[in-house]
């Protein structure tokens, strides 16, 4: 007797979570296992880009692989004379046409090559793309990796470099709640010792290192606590008189400010900061600006780390027979108010029954005929860290594929 076989493969869902929860951990710890982090910087090629961006990377990866357990860090190098944002290098050097592989993205492309002139027209290297094919753009890219849960670094400077922090501040008053009150960050001239930090929102100060003592700024840049918008202090200064008032208006500002997903229009967190020489110069950097690297990438941390996979048993199955498959989950990372879980069957198989080991699901739904056969989903509410389970769906095999 000849017998015919249906052969299914095993294939990866993609689970969108719902919700993020804020980094409530009360041991104070850094994220286990380390979090996936992309730093972009404007690195190999004609200076500037060959000096102070790299050592803005090198010192902020230096400081995050101190720690343990580290951080999994990944590196994206702007080449001089790459003017049309990161997506091209994006492509290149990982295949991928989006950020949703990493959880913390650093933009560090901050050059200093502009200091004192005003923008000339020219988009240079360090400039966060707006203009160009849909997805592509560096708002684009930087909106999805926010609105899928990834939580952003932006690097920014005090108020003479216009043409990065102009851009920069449109990109943050489109994306925040609240936008900021003035246009160009205020500037403290020379040489400042910056110390105060906040305990607030999630014990920024102390989580994970504490931080204490100064930093040493130079040419500190900040925005008026009076005109944040929806973003919070995380350390702040006084930079007295602005030699710019009608722009920037000067007085106690946040040097480092923060973002949580209710601060912002998408999802995920931001933070920008707005001084670079307390970590950036060899003369300059010290432990307690170490530690703030540290505490922000702790900020940014908790972010989702699961995975959803779907088996067979049998892997082969005849016509009229029964057999089996299990979608598997594991939640590694931050715990979720809800997750949606769905899969479309074909019509070549008929669904017998379904269970359950682990989770048992809030809600239910199907099938929905849609295209390609009967749709499923299974909603699990609440879905915490370190939960994991399957479900067990069985079925008879109708007829060989192609399913109508």
């Amino acid at each position: 007797m000849k017998k015919f076989f249906i052969c299914i493969l095993s294939f990866v869902l993609i689970a969108y979570p719902v919700y993020i929860l804020s980094d409530d951990d009360p041991l104070l710890q850094p994220p286990n296992p380390g979090e996936k982090v992309l730093l972009i910087y404007a690195g190999t090629g004609a200076s500037p880009c060959s000096t102070y961006s790299t050592q803005m990377k090198d010192a902020i990866k230096s400081a995050l692989l101190s720690i343990t357990p580290a951080p999994q860090i990944d590196e994206l190098v702007i080449n001089c004379g790459n003017r049309n944002g990161f997506y091209d290098e994006l492509v290149a050097q990982y295949g991928v046409t989006n950020l949703r592989n990493w959880c913390e993205v650093w933009d560090l492309r901050f050059l200093d090559l502009r200091n004192n002139l005003e923008f000339d027209g020219t988009i240079w290297e360090d400039v966060l793309t707006y203009i160009g094919p849909s997805g592509q753009t560096d708002w684009d890219l930087f909106i999805d990796f926010l609105n899928n849960g990834g939580h952003l670094y932006l690097q920014g400077e005090h108020h003479d470099y216009y043409c990065r922090n102009t851009n920069l501040i449109m990109f943050i008053n489109y994306v925040a709640n609240t936008p900021l009150g003035q246009s160009r960050a205020n500037v403290r001239n020379g040489a400042w010792a910056v110390n105060q930090f906040s305990t607030t929102p999630e014990n920024f100060s102390t989580d994970f290192t504490t931080l204490s003592g100064d930093m040493n700024a130079n040419y500190c840049g900040g925005i008026s606590l009076t005109q944040l918008g929806s973003a919070r202090s995380l350390v702040t200064t006084d930079l007295g008189a602005s030699s710019d008032p009608t722009e920037a208006p000067g007085g106690p500002s946040a040097v480092v400010m923060g973002y949580l997903p209710g601060d912002l229009k998408t999802n995920g967190r931001m933070i920008v900061a707005w001084e670079t020489n307390m970590y950036t110069e060899p003369t300059l950097k010290n432990t307690v600006s170490d530690n703030m690297i540290k505490n922000i990438y702790d900020w940014l941390s908790k972010c989702y780390n699961y995975t959803v996979t779907k088996t067979f048993n049998p892997t082969q199955v005849c016509i009229g027979n029964s057999g089996q498959f299990q979608i598997c989950y594991q939640n590694s990372g931050a715990g979720l108010t809800s997750v949606d879980i769905w899969d479309t069957i074909p019509s070549c198989l008929s669904v017998t029954g379904i269970s359950y080991t682990g989770l048992t699901p809030s809600q239910t739904g199907g099938p929905i005929n849609v295209t390609g056969g009967k749709l499923y989903w299974w909603r699990f509410t609440p879905f915490n860290s370190g939960a994991s389970g399957c479900i067990i769906i069985t079925f008879d095999a109708l007829q060989m594929p192609p399913c109508p």
